[in-house]
């Protein structure tokens, strides 16, 4: 795929390969401190400031500032990455739910950096909490243009809301679909400075993320196949 991508896009070639190598380089490189220690947020920035540990309000201010299409900064993009990563490592490999009459569950399909849908789907069902939980069930993003705020959205909501906003991982949380679909390219465009190291980070936390969710032990909600040999025991481990 990578030597497809390049040679499509021959401008960019350079550019991906110096993301690769770069990658590999400093993949030791992936402590908080390295990262966040370099990065400081300017008085100038105008953006939306996140305040850790995150709460109701940071998902509300971070709201208000992607319907302005404002970006978010890269230290608080890294901040929120490396917290998901902490949280997503003590969980499973499948996040077990159960519903109740009073409480119901939404489960929500390919977002694609759709910003507008998340939005309605928000203002028409209500923004996740305690008795609105939800399953966002893969491929947050590429081919749409906010990818980055729909994944920002997505891990605040969960941060603050860990045991009540599902996150599957779908194909597209990954590098080399990133690559071939957009976001990479969405992420070194907003995030010049500092797009590699958020790249870094990122790959990781996409490979902590629960492959699935079961609901009430009889629903089994995931991106992929199953076929009649799937065995969640195995999956499970």
């Amino acid at each position: 795929m990578l030597e497809n991508y390049t040679k499509t896009n021959n401008e960019d070639s350079a550019l991906v390969t110096r993301i690769f190598d770069n990658t590999r380089r400093e993949s030791q490189i992936k402590d908080r401190d390295d990262f966040l220690g370099l990065i400081e947020v300017p008085d100038s920035y105008d953006g939306p400031r996140l305040q850790f540990p995150l709460t109701f309000t940071d998902i509300h201010i971070l709201l208000q500032a992607f319907k302005q299409q404002q970006i978010l900064h890269a230290h608080y993009v890294l901040e929120v990455l490396f917290e998901a990563r902490k949280v997503l490592k003590q969980m499973p490999n499948f996040s077990h739910v159960k519903t109740f009459p009073a409480k119901e569950i939404t489960i929500c399909g390919d977002l694609h950096g759709k910003l507008d849908d998340l939005m309605l789907i928000f203002y028409k069902n209500g923004l996740p909490s305690e008795n609105n939980p939800y399953v966002f069930n893969g491929d947050f993003v590429d081919r749409g243009n906010n990818s980055m705020e729909i994944l920002m959205i997505l891990l605040v909501c969960f941060l603050v809301y860990p045991s009540d906003l599902h996150l599957n991982r779908g194909n597209h949380e990954d590098f080399m679909m990133n690559l071939r679909y957009g976001f990479t390219k969405e992420i070194l465009q907003k995030y010049k400075l500092h797009g590699r190291k958020i790249l870094q980070v990122l790959e990781e936390v996409y490979t902590w993320l629960p492959i699935g969710t079961i609901i009430d032990n009889e629903i089994l909600v995931i991106h992929g196949g199953i076929s009649e040999s799937t065995d969640l025991n195995t999956l499970h481990q």
